[in-house]
């Protein structure tokens, strides 16, 4: 397996404050004093992640071909110092191939996962995907839904899919000793956080400095409106 197999663990310590009234959250305010959602008073909110991956992937910068598969398990508890006991999972795969062999510019990019998280997770905490390595906000942004806003959809259940055709313009640029690639993608993103299904579509740009450096604007539309991201590396 070698350095294709890599397993993360990570710990986390956090005390939450919770500051709401009627005017800034009322629905929030309303809800707890009603005694409906967990974590309204804050607390301890310490974790522990366990992840494991088997990377495939040619070159995890800008991948051009082979695939990812991970998994990712959260929890907190009492005996960790947290104020709840809760869990969750996340399954993600990915994989990479350019169109042909006549065609290596043109590269098929794509991610899914599934994730779940148990019911007595807090409030404040509830739109957190782990993955391995850096875990996801909700759906919606950058990383999932891109053209709605983030956190946008959330639940006890996701399910997201991205698809990519990256091509990547052939002639290079060079400035001394700096190399510089331009890559257009145009994207299309589905995902729900509960019965219905969500899509959003656009066109990704990004700037590739030395083969490891990218630089993104992705730009996405939906039922909501659109959104521009501009951000570092590839959304997945």
């Amino acid at each position: 397996l070698g350095s294709r197999l890599r397993l993360v663990t990570t710990a986390q310590l956090s005390k939450v404050e919770i500051r709401t009234s009627p005017q800034t959250a009322p629905e929030i305010t309303a809800k707890c004093a009603l005694g409906e959602l967990l974590g309204c008073t804050g607390g301890m909110n310490n974790t522990f992640k366990f992840g494991i991956a088997y990377d495939l992937l040619d070159f995890e910068p800008n991948p051009r071909t082979g695939s990812s598969i991970e998994v990712a398990f959260q929890g907190s508890s009492r005996s960790l110092g947290s104020e709840q006991t809760y869990a969750r999972a996340t399954l993600q795969a990915k994989w990479m191939h350019p169109l042909s062999d006549q065609m290596q510019n043109w590269v098929i990019a794509t991610r899914a996962f599934i994730a779940s998280q148990s019911d007595d997770v807090p409030f404040y905490d509830r739109n957190v995907i782990a993955l391995a390595d850096s875990d996801i906000n909700g759906l919606g942004g950058r990383r999932t839904l891109r053209g709605f806003r983030r956190n946008r959809f959330l639940g006890k259940f996701y399910q997201a899919g991205n698809l990519e055709l990256r091509y990547t313009v052939p002639r290079e640029l060079h400035l001394g000793s700096h190399r510089f690639e331009l890559l257009f993608a145009p994207f299309f993103d589905v995902g729900r956080a509960g019965a219905d299904w969500e899509h959003s579509q656009g066109l990704g740009t990004r700037m590739i400095w030395n083969q490891a450096t990218i630089l993104s604007f992705d730009y996405g539309k939906c039922r909501d409106g659109s959104g521009l991201y501009i951000s570092f590396g590839h959304a997945f």
